[in-house]
């Protein structure tokens, strides 16, 4: 990494600048908003599948609805098209 020609200070052209957080975000945001989306689908009564902890699956009745998280997508699908 160099720094920017418009700021580089005379004697300190060798040093770099330290980032206080990343870029886009917290680097907690993913845990964060994958804890806040658990607890919401759980109360949801969804259940989590055992096999791939980033599926839940919901069935009532005839209802039958499968929600799949990859990073921050969410993917649901469901045999009654007023659920999606």
């Amino acid at each position: 990494m160099e720094q920017p020609q418009r700021f580089i200070q005379p004697g300190t052209h060798h040093k770099v600048c330290k980032l206080h957080k990343t870029f886009y975000g917290f680097t907690q945001s993913p845990r964060v908003w994958y804890e806040r989306i658990y607890s919401f689908l759980l109360t949801s009564t969804f259940k989590n599948n055992v096999t791939n902890t980033n599926v839940y699956i919901l069935t009532q009745d005839n209802r039958f609805m499968i929600l799949a998280l990859y990073v921050d997508d969410v993917i649901l699908i469901s045999n009654d098209v007023d659920d999606c």
